[in-house]
């Protein structure tokens, strides 16, 4: 699954990354600090917000703002807007790369991860990769295309 990448590990303030025209958009200075790669699901509406599905990627890799890299949904970090946080993971990645679903993301992670957005938000439990999957298909994206659903012609 693509995600477009808008904060990196480990820095504050918010940006919002737009591919046509590409361009980076600074929002603001001050916190969140990013516990974890920050980004969306490109071709994704979320009904909540009207905006792209919001993506957590864990991993230890290089990207920059702007990057578009390939992840693998592993749970759905659950708020109760509907404004759901897919969490993902860098297959390449030496730590979490094999993770597949929830129980293979270690708590200490998940509390460390909740404990940055729970500030912010009011959160929901943390749901397994099936809810993920429904929630992106929700919000149209179609798994094993590699992007978001498509019309196909008829013929």
């Amino acid at each position: 699954m693509p995600v477009v990448i808008e904060e990196l590990r480990g820095g504050s303030g918010r940006h919002r990354v737009h591919l046509r025209p590409r361009k980076v958009e600074k929002l603001s200075d001050i916190p969140p600090f990013w516990p974890a790669f920050y980004g969306y699901v490109p071709g994704t509406k979320n009904a909540a917000d009207g905006e792209p599905c919001d993506c957590l990627v864990l991993g230890r890799f290089r990207a920059a703002r702007g990057a578009i890299v390939r992840v693998r949904p592993v749970a759905l970090m659950a708020r109760r807007d509907g404004d759901h946080k897919i969490l993902a993971v860098f297959p390449g990645d030496p730590v979490f790369g094999s993770a597949r679903d929830l129980p293979d993301i270690p708590r200490r992670e998940l509390a460390r991860l909740r404990d940055a957005f729970r500030p912010y938000f009011q959160l929901g439990p943390w749901r397994k990769v099936s809810a993920a999957a429904g929630f992106l298909a929700a919000c149209g994206f179609r798994k094993g295309v590699g992007g978001p659903a498509r019309r196909r012609p008829r013929g």
